[in-house]
């Protein structure tokens, strides 16, 4: 699985906007800037990939294939008692993630869209080996509040970035010393070999139910290069360049959780949001 998935930018995942039913947060931005100040690589690669982007899709030098792009992912569950998920609760996470991107069961709305892509639990590893695609871990590094280190994570759990998405399942999610806030967030170092690459999400998101599962849905689609909706507020100049470069979603300069139909108009540059 190679990292020219830029093309996801395009697909109106109405999820990103975080205005769910259910009252989580999303960290990925909080570390994107965190790596940003950490590495100027990291901004560079971003802004490379941000122009390529721009490029073509003014170019619109792409096309949209008639097949599923299919993707593998192995689930890390980190447990520091050995309490873990039960699997029918993962999969069942795993075939909502699926519905989401297909616009189908739950998330068939009619403002949706069929992305072509789909999800599948890895069945093989590195060394060509079998594997259940779900992997269990018993492990401190499972509460953050330990260490405060996305890299202690993925040292501990993660397959290749170019052919795996690794998601990590942890006890007790932190960031930045703050272990109350956040549901989950996704890295995506626009390098497909970069170790950082991988989405971790709280245990107490893996429930069976419509709330839980977006998290995951939400995640996803920052893993593969989605914005939220709000990034950059109000400034409506160019959608290719500004907001969340979208140009489906309208400028939008509010991150309230409120419900889908709520019609509100957090900027004056265009429609309602």
């Amino acid at each position: 699985m190679k990292l020219l998935l830029l093309i996801i930018l395009s697909l109106p995942i109405s999820l990103l906007g975080q205005n769910q039913a259910q009252d989580f947060y999303c960290a990925s931005q909080k570390l994107q800037h965190q790596f940003q100040e950490e590495n100027p690589k990291f901004l560079e690669k971003e802004i490379a990939r941000e122009k390529q982007y721009t490029k073509a899709f003014s170019n619109q030098t792409f096309t949209k294939s008639n097949s599923n792009l299919v993707l593998p992912i192995v689930f890390h569950e980190l447990s520091i008692d050995s309490d873990f998920i039960p699997e029918l609760t993962i999969t069942n996470a795993l075939q909502q993630l699926n519905d989401a991107f297909a616009k189908e069961g739950v998330f068939n709305t009619p403002t949706g869209f069929d992305t072509g892509i789909q999800f599948c639990l890895a069945k093989r590893d590195t060394a060509n080996q079998e594997i259940s695609g779900i992997l269990q871990y018993t492990s401190s590094l499972s509460d953050m509040s330990n260490h405060h280190s996305h890299s202690n994570l993925t040292n501990l759990a993660y397959y290749p970035s170019h052919d795996y998405i690794n998601i990590i399942i942890v006890d007790n999610l932190c960031i930045l010393q703050d272990c109350e806030s956040f549901a989950g967030y996704a890295v995506n170092a626009y390098a497909s070999e970069d170790r950082r690459n991988a989405i971790v999400i709280d245990a107490s998101n893996f429930e069976n139910s419509y709330e839980s599962s977006t998290v995951l849905v939400h995640e996803m689609g920052h893993y593969l290069g989605l914005l939220h909706t709000f990034q950059g507020g109000c400034e409506n100049n160019n959608c290719l360049t500004d907001g969340d470069r979208v140009c489906d979603t309208p400028p939008d300069d509010s991150n309230l959780i409120l419900p889908c139909q709520s019609v509100i108009n957090s900027c004056l540059s265009d429609s309602d949001d």
